[in-house]
């Protein structure tokens, strides 16, 4: 993989970061959420515009070798200043979602392999800031930055995003805590309790819980409304872990980082899959004869030799 020889600080700016934030969280920061419009899936006009906006960005990114991607911190203004929140949770977005949303193919394995380190690495480093600093702040969002309740929900949700998805069993372990943070936040707010306590015992232990409640998705009979749907959405982080105490990674990942399976490994990623086995695809097969040969394939192109 060869170093991209490129001035990241014309790439990495201001107006990237905005765009990107305006294009993962659409909504009026000052208003309240409407949780029907928050379940539709993204047009294709915003799923353009996102590639645009993202691609150039990553792809230069990804020629660099993950441990020699920049520190990113250096792409933001002073933690103390007023621009910060905005323009860090921009780029933390870029980040964790550019290539979950864009990257598909043998690509995935920036996805999971690559970026997935990047992202989780930059969201430390905003988690280590002092709490009066940190972009998850309710003071910060609320008071200094005018948001609604609901959209600095959003803003906790997208920074625990990346430390969920790591296979650390540690991370996991910061997430519930932080989850519980926001999940007494929410039945605050609300005054409603949140339905998915009286399963906690159960859900910790179930390694099939994630793939189900996604698919089902948050009760819609009402909407869902906003305190439904981060209620379910928290369950959603929470029960990520108990795939990292069974198995010590995430299963599905292993096609993305070339990783074999063992036997239980694969059938429980055939479930997770819904049915579809995609350890012997052309794309795992690809993947791992690149790890093999100690090369990546460049992001969006053919073979590098």
């Amino acid at each position: 993989m060869a170093p991209a020889n490129v001035d990241f600080s014309s790439l990495l700016t201001p107006a990237l970061f905005h765009q990107v934030l305006k294009n993962r969280l659409p909504w009026p920061k000052e208003k309240p959420i409407d949780f029907k419009e928050l379940t539709k899936e993204p047009d294709g006009t915003q799923k353009k515009e996102f590639r645009e906006i993202a691609w150039p960005v990553l792809k230069a990114l990804s020629t660099l070798g993950v441990d020699s991607v920049p520190d990113m911190m250096q792409f933001l203004p002073s933690p103390e200043s007023e621009d910060f929140p905005e323009q860090a949770l921009g780029l933390q977005l870029l980040l964790d979602q550019g290539s979950r949303a864009l990257f598909e193919g043998i690509d995935i394995r920036y996805t999971y392999d690559y970026f997935q380190h990047v992202a989780r690495k930059f969201a430390q480093q905003l988690l280590d800031l002092p709490s009066q600093l940190r972009i998850d702040s309710k003071k910060r969002w609320m008071d200094e930055q005018g948001a609604s309740f609901d959209y600095w929900l959003m803003v906790r949700l997208w920074l625990i995003a990346p430390v969920v998805h790591s296979e650390a069993l540690a991370d996991h372990e910061l997430a519930q805590q932080m989850n519980e943070e926001v999940r007494v936040e929410v039945e605050k707010f609300s005054s409603k309790t949140d339905p998915y306590r009286a399963q906690r015992a159960e859900l910790a232990v179930d390694i099939y819980a994630f793939g189900k409640m996604y698919r089902i998705g948050p009760p819609m009979e009402n909407g869902p409304q906003m305190h439904e749907w981060f209620f379910w959405m928290w369950t959603v982080l929470d029960v990520h872990k108990p795939i990292i105490d069974k198995f010590g990674k995430y299963p599905y990942q292993d096609v993305a980082k070339g990783r074999v399976s063992t036997e239980e490994e694969r059938e429980w990623s055939i479930v997770f899959e819904n049915g579809v086995d995609k350890s012997d695809s052309d794309v795992a097969k690809k993947i791992r004869e690149d790890v093999l040969k100690g090369r990546w394939t460049p992001l969006g192109g053919k073979d590098e030799t």
